[in-house]
This record gives structure tokens, sequence and C-alpha cells, in this order.
């Protein structure tokens, strides 16, 4: 009798364990649907009113980054406040509601993260369908040197591409130029490498060029930099940038390999997806 009642205790908590589980992936893939939802909202406002933007990240000097944990709407009402006099009244109260609206899908986004730690990474894996990857805009362009640069054999010769956007006046960038350094040589003996895309350069203006050509060898740098027209489709796609500095990773079939890592690449968080992202381009 005992041992029929033990069975059956057994029996109910296992039951009661499955449903718990059930009930916990339940809501998991609803956080996720959820985190899926709030990027694409972010996305869709980023994307809209881009003129409008730009002259918020170009008129406030494009502050460089964004202090570890600040939520990024935060970042943009800081920028938005700084430029103020600059807007009229109707840009500047659009722009801050717009703002406003980031924040406080960031400050969702964080919740979720923070209660599903796993959240992140699994909304980018179900983003990296082979089918559906974004192919990176390809362009003819030169280094600092002058020499010819064309993507398609840039990337076609190398298992995997990092390429990192920056802007001479960025002191984030700047600041992260020898780390990159570092990245590079590192890169090179598997197969891969590091480029600098400076986008204070576009259309290639001579007196830009040498000042970033200063500013790379007083750090030490020796890895690509390139520029490229800016009425191109890669400057197209370089003018939709908005807060630096921003990383891609490209496979060498020219295709984007997970989500933008904004923000320096030392950093816990971003090296972690760098890592991950330069994995998944070695493994095709």
């Amino acid at each position: 009798m005992i041992k029929k009642l033990l069975v059956s205790l057994l029996t109910v908590l296992m039951l009661v364990g499955l449903v718990a589980c059930k009930k916990d992936d339940n809501l998991e893939a609803q956080a996720l649907a959820r985190y899926k939802e709030l990027m694409a909202e972010e996305n869709e406002i980023l994307g809209k009113d881009t003129e409008l933007w730009e002259k918020v990240y170009m008129a406030s000097d494009k502050m460089s980054m964004i202090e570890d944990g600040k939520n990024y709407g935060d970042f943009l009402l800081d920028m938005v406040e700084s430029i103020k006099e600059d807007l009229s009244e109707d840009d500047y109260g659009y722009i801050k509601n717009q703002a406003q609206k980031i924040k406080d899908i960031e400050a969702e986004l964080t919740e979720l993260e923070n209660k599903y730690p796993d959240l992140s990474a699994k909304a980018n894996d179900s983003s990296m369908n082979m089918e559906e990857m974004e192919a990176y805009p390809s362009f003819t362009g030169k280094d600092l040197d002058g020499n010819d640069v064309d993507s398609k054999e840039v990337f076609k010769n190398n298992k995997f591409t990092v390429v990192n956007y920056w802007f001479t006046g960025c002191t984030g960038c700047v600041a992260e130029l020898a780390d990159l350094e570092k990245l590079n040589k590192e890169y090179k003996e598997m197969g891969g490498e590091l480029v600098g895309v400076n986008t204070t350069l576009l259309d290639g203006k001579e007196e830009d060029i040498k000042e970033a050509k200063d500013l790379l060898a007083a750090k030490g740098v020796t890895y690509r930099n390139f520029y490229f027209a800016k009425d191109s489709a890669a400057g197209k796609f370089t003018e939709n940038i908005f807060a630096y500095p921003i990383t891609y990773v490209i496979d060498s079939q020219g295709n984007i390999v997970g989500e933008p890592i904004l923000g320096a690449l030392m950093e816990d968080a971003q090296k972690e997806l760098l890592d991950k992202y330069i994995q998944e381009a070695l493994s095709k």
C-alpha cells in the first residue's frame, strides 16, 4: 500500500514538474516573441526620418559611446537636448518623442533580458536563417594609401572580415584603435581580417584622409581602412548608422553574420558576440 502511494506521489510530482516546465517554456517563447517585436519597433523608429536623426547625431558631434548600463534612449535624449536650439520647435518635439519611445522600448528589452539572460542570443540565432541572411552592400573604393579596394575580393579572400565603423572625432572609437590592431593580428592567423571604415572620409577629402592617417599612425595601427563614395550603396548603408563605434562580421560570401555590435569590442558583452559571430562565419 505504501509503495503504491509513493509511486502515485512520484507520478503526481513528475506531472506537476512537466506542467511547470511547459509553462516556463511557453513564457519564454512569449518573451522571445515580444523581444523581437520590440526590436522591430525600435528599428522602425530609427529607420524613419533619417535626415533628422542624422542631424541630431552630426550636430551633437556623434557622441561617441554609450556608457555601460545606460539606456540607449537616454543617450538619444541627451543628444537631442544638446542641439535643442538648432532644431525647430516641431522637429525638437517630434524627435524627443521618438527618443522617449526608444527609451521605453530599451527599458522593456532590459527587463526581458534580466529575466531571460539568453533571450538576446536566441533572438539573434533565430534571425540567422541562411536563406534570409543580409548581404553587406558591396563597394569599390580605396584604402588610405590610395590603393583600389573591391569589397567582394576582400570578403572572398578572408574566412571572415570584421568591419569596424568609426570616425576621427569619436573619442570612444579612437580609444580602442590599439586593441583593434591586436585583434587584427589575431584574426590574420585565423584566416580573417579586421578593417576600418572611417565615415569622416566618405568621398575622400585629402585633408580628412591625412588627419585619419596621422591618427592611426600615432596609435600604431597597420590594419587597412577604407573609404568609398557617399552616394554608393555602401555609402547609403553607412549614412544609416547613428551610433559609434559599431562593428559588423562578414562571411566569405559577403553576408552579414548576426547583428551589428555597438560599443567597444573589448567589453565583455561585445567581445562575446564578436567571437560568436566569427565562429558562425568560420563554420560555413
